[in-house]
């Protein structure tokens, strides 16, 4: 059996997998034994030593190993809902090529994130922008946060706000467009 090792942002992953249960930073922390306020720069890794994935894993219920392998897993967590990016674009009638070149990617980029590489929050945004949503609308397990923000719940909404301000801080301070922070391919 041939299989596919891919390269994951098992920060990203997990901290999509934090929104998904709707838990806070801190009671993750708490799960696995890590001070509060470490836990910003742990969920900023890249890659993180197998045991304290495996804690990490307890802890979420997720098979995070999982992500590695070129196999579809069932619950494979991304951070776009591609689904519902694809009907979007359908609906705006728009073709691959010219969205892909309205958010500054080649189709072979757009096709690769279409297809779950992984991608940074920033383009995420782009592609909201250009199709004239919020991107909330395209990151899954938003709904709930979406939900919240329309029933007033603010420190989720400010929540939001910092880490988009934050992500371009980091790009800002890295000396990297948006562009150069998708990993595609």
């Amino acid at each position: 059996m041939k299989v596919q090792y891919l390269k994951i942002n098992i920060g990203l992953a997990i901290e999509q997998r934090i929104n998904e249960l709707g838990i806070s930073k801190s009671e993750f922390g708490r799960r696995i034994g890590l001070a509060s306020q470490n836990v910003k720069k742990f969920l900023e890794r890249e890659s993180i030593d197998s045991s304290k994935l495996v804690e990490v894993c307890q802890a979420l219920d997720y098979d995070f190993f999982s992500l590695y392998v070129g196999k579809t897993c069932e619950g494979n967590t991304s951070l776009l809902n591609v689904n519902r990016l694809k009907t979007i674009i359908l609906d705006k009638g728009l073709s691959n090529i010219s969205f892909a070149a309205s958010i500054g990617l080649s189709r072979n980029e757009l096709d690769a994130v279409l297809a779950g590489s992984d991608l940074s929050l920033g383009l995420v945004e782009k592609m909201a922008e250009a199709l004239g949503i919020k991107p909330v609308e395209l990151i899954n397990g938003a709904s709930a946060t979406a939900e919240a923000v329309a029933k007033g719940d603010q420190a989720m909404y400010e929540e939001l706000i910092a880490l988009r301000a934050e992500n371009k801080l980091l790009r800002e301070i890295q000396g990297l467009s948006a562009r150069n922070q998708v990993h595609v391919g």
